[in-house]
């Protein structure tokens, strides 16, 4: 014996169809704003971990500055103390130039 679907089955079971295709599309687009958040994190991560690399370098150069600058203060001093002690024996330049020379080679600018 064939049974026949009565007309409200038929529509229940159109419409449990129409629900779930519009459950997947749901889910579909449920996940790709997922995605387009992860991928949004993920170049945010990549971002501050440039900056943290560049701001590392940065360091790093700021502290050969430092370097530079307390090595020709070093210089100087030695320098001055010798003119004042009387054991200065190069006399090819004056005292003034030669601060001048190494204070300039302490200040010269690092880019980072």
């Amino acid at each position: 014996m064939i049974s026949t679907i009565s007309q409200k089955d038929s529509l229940h079971v159109i419409y449990c169809c129409r629900a779930c295709r519009l459950k997947k599309k749901a889910q579909h687009e449920a996940n790709k704003l997922k995605l387009y958040g992860l991928e949004q994190e993920h170049s945010k991560f990549n971002l501050s971990f440039i900056l943290d690399i560049q701001e590392s370098r940065c360091l790093k150069t700021v502290f050969l500055f430092i370097e530079r600058m307390m090595t020709a203060i070093e210089q100087s001093r030695q320098l001055v103390f010798a003119k004042l002690d009387g054991t200065l024996t190069d006399v090819s330049e004056p005292l003034s130039a030669k601060v001048e020379r190494i204070s300039k080679f302490g200040t010269s600018k690092i880019i980072c």
